[in-house]
């Protein structure tokens, strides 16, 4: 039902704002849904359980029937102490404390390159990924 529903992924106007089949390929009858809170907004005071409840809810509305999860996980990537984002579109002071540490070769051995690392306005995309790998580049000739 929820694979006929949101086929490969979908937007909803509910929390979380972007739901996504992982196993798409896969047989059988169980899949796994993934979910991002649009905008990487923090639902404000809620329990990891309130969150999945929101999600079985989104989940029923969008197959028109009431459904519950097997199992769930919640995950914030912004408050990760070592990803410290999901995507490379910083929020708050992330461009000035996190695309830093992240862009900076370890022990001048080892050059990190890819559009999250890369500090230009806007999400990084293919344009961020090259410029890093010249800025990688530069780094290793220097």
């Amino acid at each position: 039902m929820v694979k006929n529903a949101i086929g490969s992924g979908c937007f909803t106007d509910r929390m979380p704002g972007f739901l996504m089949e992982q196993t798409v390929h896969q047989r059988g009858e169980h899949i796994i849904v993934a979910g991002l809170a649009a905008g990487d907004i923090e639902p404000s005071g809620m329990t990891d359980t309130q969150i999945l409840d929101d999600v079985d809810a989104t989940m029923s509305s969008v197959v028109g029937r009431p459904i519950k999860r097997v199992a769930g996980f919640v995950k914030s990537w912004t408050h990760d102490p070592w990803s410290r984002a999901v995507v490379r579109a910083p929020i708050g002071d992330q461009r000035d404390t996190v695309l830093p540490l992240i862009a900076a070769p370890l022990d001048s051995r080892v050059f990190f390159a890819g559009e999250h690392t890369d500090s230009r306005v806007g999400p990084g995309g293919m344009e961020g990924a090259i410029k890093s790998g010249y800025r990688v580049a530069r780094e290793v000739l220097a």
